[in-house]
C-alpha cells in the first residue's frame, strides 16, 4: 500500500482531455493507494455550493467516491483556486481538509505538505487579494449568485491568476528552498510543495541529516506528475496519459530520510 500526492491539475470546464487523464490515473492507483493527498488546485476554480456541484466535474467526483468506497482515504489542502471546498469534499467524500499545511508521520518519516502560495513574502499584492477573495462577503456573494454565473466569472479570473503564477519573475523558488530549510530545521524530513508549476526534486543536508524537497508541477504535456511514498518504491513519478503507464523520474529510499549520516 502507498500514499499518493498530486497537486495543481487545474481541472476546468471544457478541458475533457485533462479530466479523462486524471480519472484514468485514479483508476491506475486504486489497487495500491492507501491514502491520497490533493495538495491544492485540483480545480481551476471550485466553490463549495451547499446543494449543487458542477456537472462538468462528475467524472472526477464519481471516481473519487469510487476510491473512497474501496477504502482509500483523502486529505485535501486548500489551494489558491479551490479553498472553499464545501459539503462534497468535507462531508460526502469525505476528505480531511487542511487550510494551510499538513504534518504527518508516514513510515517513520516526518512529512510536511503545503500548497505553497504563501511562500513568497515579497508578493504583497497576492497576499492582500487572498484575504479579499476568502472573506465572508465574497463567499456570501457566490452563494447568492446563480452557480453558472459565479463559475463563469471565477474561471475567467482563475486563468489570469494561473498565468501570473507561471510567468512571474520574483524570487519565488528561492523562497521555496528557504522555507523548506526552516521547516526541515524544525524536524520535517520530507517537504512537499505545489503551486509553482515546476518540478523540484532536491536532496538537502540539514543538521547532518538527509532531507528532501519535492515540488509537484501538476499536469504537463499530457503527463501527470505525482509523488508516491511506499516501503519499496518511493519517488517522483510521471503518469503518461497516452500509454496509461507510469515512469519513475526520481527514486529514493524513504527509510533513509531524516537519518543522521555517519561521520
Amino acid at each position: 500500500m502507498s500514499l499518493i500526492a498530486v497537486s495543481d491539475l487545474h481541472l476546468a470546464p471544457g478541458e475533457t482531455e485533462l479530466q479523462s487523464c486524471f480519472v484514468r490515473f485514479l483508476e491506475f492507483i486504486k489497487p495500491e493507494a492507501e491514502s491520497v493527498i490533493i495538495n491544492g488546485d485540483l480545480f481551476n476554480f471550485w466553490f463549495g455550493y451547499r446543494d449543487v456541484v458542477p456537472y462538468c466535474y462528475v467524472p472526477t467526483l464519481s471516481k473519487l467516491l469510487d476510491l473512497a468506497d474501496s477504502g482509500v482515504t483523502f486529505k485535501y489542502l486548500h489551494g489558491n483556486h479551490d479553498f472553499n471546498l464545501g459539503p462534497f469534499f468535507e462531508r460526502v467524500l469525505p476528505a480531511m481538509v487542511f487550510t494551510h499545511s499538513l504534518q504527518m508521520d508516514y513510515l517513520g518519516t516526518k512529512v510536511h505538505v503545503e500548497h505553497g502560495d504563501l511562500l513568497d513574502p515579497e508578493d504583497i499584492g497576492y497576499r492582500f487579494l487572498r484575504k479579499v477573495v476568502r472573506s465572508r462577503p465574497i463567499a456570501w456573494l457566490f452563494h447568492a449568485l446563480p452557480p453558472h454565473i459565479g463559475l463563469h466569472v471565477a474561471n475567467g479570473s482563475a486563468h489570469i491568476s494561473r498565468n501570473y503564477v507561471i510567468s512571474k519573475k520574483s524570487n519565488f523558488y528561492y523562497h521555496c528552498f528557504e522555507a523548506a530549510y526552516r521547516t526541515m530545521k524544525s524536524g520535517a524530513d520530507l517537504v512537499v510543495y505545489g503551486h509553482g508549476h515546476r518540478t523540484i526534486f532536491s536532496e538537502m543536508l540539514v543538521d547532518n541529516r538527509q532531507k528532501l524537497l519535492v515540488m509537484l508541477p501538476g499536469f504537463r504535456h499530457k503527463q501527470l506528475y505525482f509523488l508516491r511514498l511506499a516501503p519499496d518504491r518511493s519517488g517522483l513519478f510521471m503518469f503518461d496519459m497516452s500509454s496509461g503507464k507510469e515512469r519513475p523520474l526520481h527514486l529514493f529510499d524513504i527509510a533513509t530520510l531524516g537519518k543522521e549520516l555517519e561521520a
